[in-house]
């Protein structure tokens, strides 16, 4: 989970800048959000978190992403399709990160 300063990432010039007032928006007020996990099967989120915005909720789920990843990549076996689905208070889809987009293989 994400606490205290919000990361705030560009994927094209591969920075994260730090938002020491954690809204990246410019805006005070949370929205709650909820991460869903789409291996081969879903494991729905029934808590979510608040986060000020879209972009931090989408980095949660690029951090999440990562994770998974690493924890896949222990056991020796890495899907890359697998993706984290972030929806909005209402279900709503925010937009997802796919865990071959949240690594970099080389």
């Amino acid at each position: 989970m994400l606490c205290g300063p919000c990361l705030v990432a560009d994927k094209s010039s591969r920075t994260v800048s730090l938002d020491p007032l954690g809204f990246a928006d410019g805006s005070r007020r949370m929205a709650h959000y909820f991460f869903h996990i789409h291996l081969d099967e879903v494991i729905s989120d029934p808590e979510g978190i608040d986060l000020p915005s879209h972009s931090a909720a989408m980095m949660h789920a690029l951090l999440g992403a990562r994770s998974l990843a690493a924890a896949d990549a222990e056991t020796g076996w890495l899907t890359l399709d697998h993706f984290i689905l972030v929806t909005d208070d209402q279900q709503n889809p925010v937009g997802s990160v796919r865990i071959g987009d949240a690594v970099t293989i080389v």
